[in-house]
């Protein structure tokens, strides 16, 4: 479990804080709030790449501050916005990228990592695109690649930030649908999105930063026109 405990975010001064929060395997939490409010703050900060201004986040009850970065990268993958492509970078080797924690002193890939990959193009529904070129690839494709990675880096938790920035309605549908799988398989799931609709739809628990920044947290998701007037 991914435990946060009197937690106060932000670079050089308070964003928000948070009393309590948690995230277990197979849960899945959407992140809501609007623009500037500290989603993606936070986000960083439970993944360690921004300390915390004060307080305490475990995995599994170990401070992530003691932790090494491999070992976290072990226990969260890490999903951000925006991935573009490279070019010269195919589809299974950047899926490969998410094997990086468990190589060994040499990087050496074996057989079980490229199996492992293999596995998670299947689970993400893009094993056409394997030998593809990132930089040809559309924005829902992208993301799909972003999350095969995170998947072969097979983690208990996946946080994203902004799933589905930038994609159109059937793409939004596909990766809401696939992070639900991904939950429903054990992987304990958050993301931040304005998808208030598709969140809602879908009835997710969501976790709000309101216009007040404080942080409230849905067992189911409320109203989409409650958390317009809370968070908006």
């Amino acid at each position: 479990m991914i435990e946060l405990k009197n937690i106060a975010i932000g670079y050089t001064s308070k964003l928000i804080e948070v009393n309590e929060m948690t995230l277990r395997p197979g849960e899945i939490k959407a992140l809501i709030g609007a623009n500037g409010k500290g989603k993606t703050t936070l986000l960083r900060t439970l993944t360690n790449q921004i300390p915390a201004l004060k307080g305490t986040i475990s995995i599994d009850d170990v401070p992530i501050a003691l932790m090494e970065r491999n070992n976290i990268s072990r226990r969260i993958a890490f999903i951000g916005p925006g991935f573009k492509g490279v070019e010269g970078l195919c589809v299974f080797e950047y899926i490969l990228l998410g094997r990086t924690p468990y190589l060994n002193q040499f990087g050496t890939i074996s057989e079980d990592d490229k199996t492992i990959c293999l596995e998670a193009l299947r689970v993400a529904g893009i094993e056409a695109l394997k030998d593809r070129i990132t930089s040809q690839l559309s924005d829902g494709q992208l993301q799909l690649a972003s999350i095969a990675r995170a998947i072969a880096q097979n983690t208990p938790y996946i946080i994203m930030d902004e799933p589905t920035t930038f994609l159109d309605y059937r793409n939004r549908e596909i990766i809401f649908n696939l992070l639900i799988k991904l939950s429903e398989d054990g992987k304990g799931i958050l993301f931040s999105t304005h998808e208030l609709e598709f969140v809602s739809k879908r009835d997710i628990p969501v976790i709000a930063i309101t216009n007040e920044d404080q942080l409230i947290q849905f067992d189911q998701c409320p109203g989409i026109d409650e958390l317009v007037n809370l968070c908006f």
